[in-house]
């Protein structure tokens, strides 16, 4: 487990520095970085939902701090929430999709198309 932190923060590392020496425009690194921090929020959904829930579980079961079917219950809830929250995240940070959802579901007002009439 602690060898892939060191990979994922060695990793990290070495992406921002590449980014930082690249000869590229503002807004090519605007969105560099905005990839940047998806795919960071993406590396931390699992740790989230799966890897903590389960080494806490261990750990709480190992000194009886809790109650089995407790813990089994809430590490089961955030195993079923870990594939829903991953597409919320790209949802949320890639523009183009956010905006196919809304126009699908017709709420974003600004998109919606005035009718106009004809007169000939």
């Amino acid at each position: 487990m602690i060898a892939i932190f060191v990979t994922i923060v060695y990793c990290v590392r070495q992406i921002l520095n590449t980014l930082k020496r690249a000869a590229i425009s503002s807004n090519a690194m605007k969105l560099h970085s905005r990839m940047f921090n998806l795919l960071i929020l993406q590396l931390l959904n699992p740790v989230a939902f799966l890897y903590l829930p389960c080494m806490t579980s261990n750990i709480l079961v190992a000194t009886g701090a809790m109650n089995v079917d407790y813990i089994c219950t809430l590490v089961s809830s955030s195993y079923a929430v870990f594939p829903l929250v991953n597409p919320v995240i790209i949802l949320h940070y890639v523009k183009d999709y956010r905006m196919y959802l809304l126009r699908l579901f017709r709420l974003d007002k600004t998109l919606r198309h005035k009718v106009t009439t004809r007169t000939t």
